[in-house]
């Protein structure tokens, strides 16, 4: 989970039969505004993830509630001949309208004692739906709530995890590949008086009616083998349709017409010691010491990866527990918004590509695909910060604030307008986000070293 919130019930406002409210994503037990001491609260059903219970609000303190509210609302409505507070109750209810006014009061009852009844009934609620009809003046108020419960996870032993998948030694071939690879991004460049081979630099132009044409260079090294096909054997002065594919498979592909205006090949450096020298190394021996350690390196992180991913999916799979509705569809949502996000930068709706998707008959498979990244996700989101509650430590304040001066750094702001911009919401997540991972990180390590450790003896 993110963090606590509080609950507020005015934001869904209906008048008269259900109310559902939605909480943000946390816990909602906080203390309640107007703390209520004569309410009755009884528990009525309770499960792994869900509960009912009654609220029973005596006909005084209803009474008292009535009359609040309609001294806050006398001096927010302007009654014609009255001055602000002064206009007759009859008056000022015939104004505001009976339902109007018992939707008020039903708000500041349910405000006033949801929050209580849920801490004295000890429930993390992060849902609530309330059977809350309009309340009638000098009689008792009940209402009932059906609250999502947070879930109550047990995580295994944590010794009884192994981890499989481990390092490995680069082999001479990668390091040959990529000694090979740094002679070509310091390649000398000159004239191919021949056709285009597959590892030539070409340049072309596009062709227009208005000559208003764009020069295209092509590294044939590095691009998609549709591409090199369609250049492959052209000479300087060959004009061709080159057809373009979009990385992107919904923007598709176009077609440009182009002229072949220079071929070069590349004249690869020798792996000697001249080389090494103009990267700033005393000699090859010492570049090839770099090379293989910066691949080793990455190796290394790449085998680390693979063993978070080993150690989370064990842990997921052996801590089974339930997860209440409203969470899958909370991260629905939010999949979903990422999504009309991406839409958005190309240009496209979610809703169009949504039809799309019913169009070529595939709305269902997206849909249960959706549903399955939802409850995967939050799934491992739960596991991952339980593994937090129990063996991690928070961040300090000294690591938060170097990291938040980076990440402004990157942005090219000062620290301060950062955080104005982020929110007080973003950086709690941000903070907790930071501390779940460097946990998880530090439990990886520690049977990583001791199963080396093991091997070694």
């Amino acid at each position: 989970m993110d963090y606590p919130c509080g609950f507020k019930s005015r934001s869904s406002h209906h008048s008269g039969g259900k109310v559902c409210l939605v909480a943000l994503f946390g816990r909602s037990d906080g203390t309640a505004p107007g703390d209520n001491e004569t309410m009755e609260t009884e528990l009525l059903d309770k499960t792994t993830v869900q509960a009912r219970f009654r609220i029973t609000i005596p006909a005084d303190e209803v009474s008292r509630i009535y009359r609040s509210v309609l001294n806050t609302l006398s001096r927010q409505i302007r009654v014609p001949g009255f001055r602000p507070g002064k206009a007759p109750r009859g008056v000022l209810i015939r104004r505001i309208g009976e339902e109007a006014l018992g939707n008020e009061v039903r708000e500041a009852l349910v405000d006033a004692s949801y929050p209580k009844a849920v801490k004295e009934l000890e429930l993390s609620a992060i849902h609530a739906h309330f059977d809350a009809g309009p309340p009638a003046e000098g009689k008792s108020y009940v209402f009932e709530v059906e609250v999502d419960l947070y879930p109550t996870l047990e995580l295994p032993d944590l010794r009884e995890i192994t981890i499989d998948s481990g390092t490995r030694t680069i082999t001479d071939e990668e390091f040959d590949q990529a000694a090979e690879q740094l002679a070509t991004l310091n390649a000398t460049l000159v004239p191919a008086e021949r056709p285009i081979d597959p590892k030539n630099y070409v340049l072309v132009e596009s062709l227009t009616g208005d000559g208003s044409g764009s020069t295209l260079p092509i590294d044939l090294e590095r691009a998609s083998d549709e591409l090199v096909e369609q250049l492959l054997g052209r000479s300087i002065g060959d004009e061709l349709d080159l057809t373009l594919r979009s990385s992107d498979e919904a923007e598709g592909k176009m077609t440009l017409r182009v002229k072949v205006i220079d071929v070069k090949e590349k004249e690869l450096p020798e792996l000697d010691d001249d080389f090494a020298k103009t990267l700033g190394l005393e000699s090859w021996a010492a570049a090839a010491v770099q090379i293989r350690e910066g691949i080793q390196a990455q190796a290394d992180e790449e085998a680390f990866e693979m063993q978070r991913e080993e150690f989370v999916e064990k842990l997921v799979a052996e801590t089974p527990f339930e997860i209440p509705h409203s969470l899958i569809s909370r991260r629905k949502v939010r999949l979903l918004e990422g999504l009309a996000e991406d839409l958005a930068r190309r240009n496209l709706t979610l809703e169009g590509y949504l039809d799309s998707l019913k169009e070529d008959g595939k709305r269902e498979e997206f849909d249960q695909n959706l549903t399955e990244s939802a409850e995967s996700g939050v799934r491992r989101d739960l596991v991952l910060e339980k593994l937090h509650e129990s063996v991690g430590k928070e961040i300090d304040d000294k690591e938060f604030d170097q990291t938040l001066q980076h990440l402004a750094a990157q942005e090219r702001k000062d620290v301060a307008r950062f955080k104005r911009d982020r929110g007080e919401a973003w950086l709690a997540n941000y903070r907790l986000l930071m501390a779940r991972n460097r946990t998880l990180n530090d439990v990886v390590k520690e049977k990583v070293n001791a199963r080396s450790s093991i091997v070694t003896e």
